[in-house]
């Protein structure tokens, strides 16, 4: 198998049919079984539950990631434009928007109770940047 019990994981990139998800719900399934005794549902029944709810997990999954990418194409268009109207002051800074491209744009990670004050937004360190192009990016989003 690919996993255990203990030790459970799914690949919500991937279709419930993949042979990594296929091989983690006979896991869950002979998982829940034991764990449940009383319970009436065959494996089969047990199994063919959770792959309807794997889909679901897998659609969630799919809409985030599409909103994330969504994100870091509309902060990288955003720094790009501003690169360019600061082009003179930061001469760098094109190039440093356009070699990070969209996916180097971190996604905004915010904090806020609907209806409820303001977005808290905490600002993460990428490891594999530096603090150079991170404070560039910081100059630009101050400029924005």
């Amino acid at each position: 198998p690919c996993c255990t019990a203990d030790n459970f994981r799914i690949d919500l990139s991937d279709t419930p049919a993949s042979a990594w998800n296929t091989s983690a719900s006979h896991v869950f399934a002979a998982s829940f079984r034991d764990t449940h005794p009383g319970c009436d549902r065959s494996l089969k029944a047990i199994f063919d539950a959770w792959v309807v709810h794997f889909n679901y997990l897998h659609q969630v999954y799919a809409k985030q990631q599409m909103v994330a990418r969504e994100e870091q194409a509309r902060l990288y268009n955003r720094r790009l434009r501003t690169a360019h109207r600061h082009s003179g002051s930061y001469p760098s800074a094109v190039n440093v928007v356009q070699q990070l491209g969209p996916t180097g744009m971190s996604s905004d990670e915010s904090e806020h109770d609907v209806g409820h004050g303001e977005c808290i937004y905490h600002i993460t360190c990428k490891a594999w940047r530096s603090a150079a192009v991170t404070d560039t990016l910081c100059v630009l989003d101050k400029l924005h």
